[in-house]
């Protein structure tokens, strides 16, 4: 008569009967294949040893999923840095729009209001009315007063640009560090689907 030995299984913990000592035997509760060996008489019941492959494969899926989480954590870090920064970079980019080409038009246009009052008061004081000096004057005064508007909004556009300039390297690396990680997020995600 042959011998019923009373197990564990050591996936789920179910009871398992063994008829004899060795071989293979799957537990009727959880499915796992368990490998039944005798060592001097101690039966016992294991799960069979992974290859070698699937051991490393588990290790690295196991792994990208640590770095997943961690990526993610990552990425919504560095988008909430950006934040900020995109609303003043937003803005300077609005102020950036092309308003330098109108300041130096009207700069232009101003002085070229100066070159015209010199000339009225040159035709003024040769012809000696007085009713052209003035204008000239006028003119001139309008020229220098206008020179001078355009010039402090060409130097405050200026100094919108530098500020955009180094805001959009500020946000143009934050972007590469967002998409390197996005991109490593991916090549992670492969890993564990395969």
């Amino acid at each position: 008569m042959t011998e019923i030995t009373k197990l564990l299984c050591p996936a789920c913990g179910a009871k398992i009967e063994l008829k004899g000592n060795s071989g293979q035997i799957t537990c009727a509760y959880c499915g796992t294949q368990l490998q039944i060996e005798n060592h001097k008489g101690a039966i016992a019941a294991m799960p069979p040893a992974l290859p070698v492959n699937n051991v490393k494969s588990t290790i690295d899926r196991t792994a990208s999923e640590i770095e997943i989480k961690k990526l993610k954590e990552e990425i919504t870090f560095l988008q909430t840095q950006q934040i900020p920064y995109l609303t003043k970079w937003n803005r300077l980019k609005a102020i950036h729009s092309g308003k330098v080409t109108n300041y130096k038009l009207w700069a232009k246009i101003f002085a070229w209001s100066l070159l015209g009052s010199y000339i009225l008061l040159l035709v003024g004081a040769a012809t000696s009315l007085m009713a052209i000096g003035i204008l000239a004057f006028l003119l001139f005064f309008a020229g220098i007063i206008a020179l001078i508007i355009t010039g402090c909004k060409a130097w405050r556009q200026k100094i919108f640009e530098e500020k955009y300039e180094k805001m959009s390297q500020v946000m143009n690396s934050m972007d590469e560090q967002i998409k390197a990680k996005y991109k490593e997020l991916e090549k992670h995600k492969a890993i564990v689907k395969s």
